[in-house]
């Protein structure tokens, strides 16, 4: 770093004091409760979704055939009081929405003919 270019750094950095960095050192904490530090990655992995969990968001999904911001809300509604009944982890409708995106975008396996349930129920629903 050039000296012309140090010189506004050290001055800034002279201005800091302990009671500045712990409030910001507050601040961020209560920001980013979970630690994650970046800007840009993914929060930690939640918990897989079980086949049974699936099947019920594609019900809904069914149910409701969503097009828009609402009906996605809808189907999340409809999920979230699902999952109360039936004690499966909480999901916020981009979850919702991504899952069932991901399996009526799912291409078939070359390997294997079989295609998953779950994946023929989603791209039926498309």
């Amino acid at each position: 770093m050039s000296g012309e270019n140090a010189a506004p750094l050290q001055a800034a950095a002279a201005e800091v004091t302990p009671a500045a960095l712990a409030a910001a050192a507050a601040l961020l904490a209560q920001a980013n409760p979970n630690g994650a530090k970046g800007k840009g990655k993914k929060k930690g992995g939640g918990s897989r979704w079980k086949e049974r969990e699936v099947v019920a968001m594609l019900g809904f999904v069914r149910e409701v055939l969503p097009r828009g911001v609402t009906e996605w809300e809808l189907v999340a509604a409809k999920y979230a009081e699902w999952v109360d009944e039936n004690g499966a982890p909480h999901r916020d409708k981009d979850a919702v929405k991504n899952k069932y995106q991901t399996l009526k975008n799912t291409q078939k396996s070359t390997g294997d003919p079989e295609c998953p349930s779950t994946v023929r129920e989603a791209k039926h629903i498309a």
